[in-house]
């Protein structure tokens, strides 16, 4: 049986990892590194001041809370999306208690119909340790692709910043419970 493409993702994850102990602290690194006939494309542009691995686990959907049904999403591109949190967040968040706590993760699972059967890619937030990105409310995103590989970070340079400016108030976090 071939293998899933997140557990090709978790290999590529792995080996970017070991090529990080083994070359030290890179400051300059191409969107995809070739290793070992892998390609290691959670090595994205852009990440390289945060940590670049995928934030939410494989089996999210058993693992963290689904913050609302399947909507239409305010995101740029127009996707429907379902909203997931991870345990650490979510008491705060449905209470609407704020800043959420550091390592709060939240997932936009983004389909590109109306039912949400047919996966597009994730938008990924996780609060980071204070001063992590002091101008975002120490929070990072990611634009994760179906196959589980980061496509792009955000850690303050790009346009995740001004979408989620207007709520800066409610840390940051656009979405709310569903009551």
């Amino acid at each position: 049986m071939p293998s899933s493409p997140w557990s090709l993702a978790r290999r590529a994850r792995d080996a970017g990892r070991a090529l990080r102990r083994h070359v030290g602290s890179l400051r300059a690194q191409p969107a995809a590194v070739a290793l070992a006939g892998l390609v290691v494309s959670g090595l994205a542009t852009g990440c390289v001041t945060w940590d670049a691995d995928v934030y939410f686990p494989e089996d999210y959907e058993k693992s963290y809370h689904k913050v609302h049904a399947c909507k239409k999403g305010a995101h740029p591109a127009g996707d429907y999306v379902i909203t997931w949190i991870n345990d650490l967040g979510k008491d705060a968040f449905n209470q609407g208690t704020t800043p959420l706590p550091e390592g709060t993760v939240l997932v936009k699972s983004q389909y590109s119909d109306e039912r949400c059967t047919e996966q597009s890619r994730f938008t990924v937030m996780k609060k980071g340790a204070p001063d992590t990105a002091p101008d975002s409310g120490d929070w990072l995103w990611q634009l994760v692709g179906p196959n589980g590989s980061v496509g792009e970070c955000c850690d303050g340079s790009n346009g995740c910043v001004s979408c989620h400016t207007p709520c800066k108030s409610n840390d940051w976090v656009c979405t709310k419970p569903e009551s």
